[in-house]
């Protein structure tokens, strides 16, 4: 997905849904990941001295920040209508 989208980007295409699209996906396949991480380490993945509690905030991040998912939806939606 992220191939496809730099290489609309360098044929100057708009790529805005795809951008949303590929987004939506990564974001929420990486905190999926990091939740699941989380699962399997237990209270010893929460604690600071462990690199996944890093990994779990920074996945939250990826869903807020630039656009949450939801804004992305609505996004993708409207290009449908249209």
């Amino acid at each position: 997905m992220t191939y496809r989208l730099a290489s609309l980007m360098d044929k100057g295409v708009a790529p805005n849904t795809a951008a949303a699209v590929t987004k939506i996906f990564a974001t929420e396949s990486n905190s999926k990941c990091a939740d699941a991480g989380i699962q399997i380490m237990g209270g010893a993945g929460l604690m600071m001295s462990s690199e996944m509690q890093m990994y779990f905030r920074d996945s939250r991040v990826g869903t807020i920040g630039g656009g949450t998912s939801e804004i992305l939806r609505n996004v993708i939606a409207k290009s449908m209508l249209s």
